[in-house]
């Protein structure tokens, strides 16, 4: 039996299925067809939202990007860390409980698209962050380093650690606080080398 919609919903619904899919299958699993499916609609319907599979992608990458800003977002609460280590815990966080998102979210799939404004807004939307960050602590300082420069390498040091952990490059602890003060310890040279 087919599901119903209310005009709007489907969107969204698909996008869900496919973040499930991409999850449970990796990103060889996720087809149109397979999104269709398991959202209990027509093969052709997902087509009304996207024009195809890299549009879908496309689309799932900018939901990526949207939740990576929120956990961004959320970890800059944490008081007990300086503000790029509580903005690493957020991305490494993410990254770990978002492995096949952030494989495609910086994946090569997506690399070789031409994307859309969308897609580089919500990109940018979560570089935002970091490059204040360390535009406050480059501030005043004769160091000879640009933002970007040093935005870039900061964000190597961060997103390196992500897939290093992904990996199993890296032993981890299990418990969530052990696992702040791991990310924090990691990432407390960037504010080292910064301030």
């Amino acid at each position: 039996m087919k599901n119903s919609y209310h005009h709007g919903n489907l969107r969204d619904t698909l996008l869900s299925k496919s973040i499930e899919i991409l999850n449970d299958k990796g990103l060889k699993g996720l087809s149109v067809r397979a999104v269709a499916k398991l959202a209990g609609v027509s093969e052709a319907a997902p087509y009304s939202h996207f024009k195809n599979k890299d549009k879908l992608l496309e689309a799932i990458a900018i939901e990526g990007y949207e939740k990576l800003r929120q956990s961004l977002d959320e970890m800059t609460e944490l008081t007990r860390f300086e503000m790029i280590e509580r903005l690493a815990i957020g991305y490494v966080s993410f990254a770990l409980e978002n492995v096949q998102l952030f494989r495609l979210m910086f994946g090569r799939e997506l690399a070789e698209l031409t994307v859309s404004e969308r897609h580089r807004e919500a990109s940018a939307m979560c570089y935002e962050p970091l490059s204040l960050e360390v535009s406050k602590l480059l501030d005043n300082k004769q160091s000879g380093l640009t933002v970007e420069a040093a935005t870039t390498s900061t964000w190597s040091i961060v997103h390196g650690l992500s897939i290093l952990l992904i990996d199993g490059k890296v032993p981890f602890p299990t418990d969530r606080q052990e696992q702040q003060h791991f990310i924090a310890n990691r990432c407390h040279v960037i504010t080292l080398a910064l301030s």
